[in-house]
């Protein structure tokens, strides 16, 4: 039970917004949702707010549209599932709504839908979320076992920049889920040996 599941709903009708939420409530999911209109509230959300899922409506009667939103998820949020749920929507805006990145669309008239395809969207968000983690921690072990293998009088430095590391390991999981490995200028097989350096002290000794 998604007992701390937030949902985001861009809609300028109150009352569209609250038909969601009752039809969500229906098929038995818990969340807490909030509603906005404006760009600026829109994203003031994404950074406050965190949600896990956002329902939008195609158009819009404020500065923001159902596009303008999607997009700028996809750029702050891109693992945030984003649906539609529209009066209408025609083909047009259907095929551009799936480039966008859209999760799904549903009819306002056939609200029934909502929740499928509301469960469908967080279960492909977790099951991506997994395998990027799997990938993560693949990657680490396999760090962890080249280092392993290090003596105590050699290291290794890195054949590209120093930073590549730090930004795999802290950047986007699905950015290091689309590395080839065999490329990865972090891969232990890219590392170039050299023994270690010892100081004069040490020499003399």
């Amino acid at each position: 039970m998604d007992t701390d599941l937030r949902i985001l709903i861009v809609e300028d009708r109150p009352t569209d917004a609250e038909l969601c939420e009752q039809e969500l409530q229906s098929t038995e999911l818990e969340f807490q949702s909030r509603c906005v209109c404006t760009r600026e509230s829109f994203i003031a959300a994404l950074r406050d707010f965190s949600p896990d899922l956002i329902l939008s409506e195609f158009s819009v009667s404020t500065d923001l549209t159902g596009i303008t939103a999607l997009k700028i998820a996809r750029s702050k949020s891109p693992d945030i599932p984003f649906i539609f749920v529209c009066g209408t929507i025609g083909e047009e805006r259907a095929v551009e709504a799936a480039k966008a990145g859209a999760a799904g669309c549903v009819v306002k008239d056939k609200l029934h839908r909502l929740g499928p395809v509301v469960k469908r969207a967080l279960e492909e968000a977790r099951d991506r979320r997994r395998n990027e983690l799997k990938v993560l921690t693949e990657l680490a072990a396999e760090f962890a076992s080249g280092f392993e293998q290090l003596e105590t009088d050699q290291f290794y430095e890195y054949a590209a920049d120093e930073n590549h590391v730090t930004g795999l390991m802290a950047g986007s999981a699905r950015r290091a889920c689309m590395t080839d490995r065999a490329a990865c200028p972090t891969s232990p097989s890219r590392l170039t040996h050299r023994p270690a350096t010892r100081s004069r002290t040490d020499t003399k000794r």
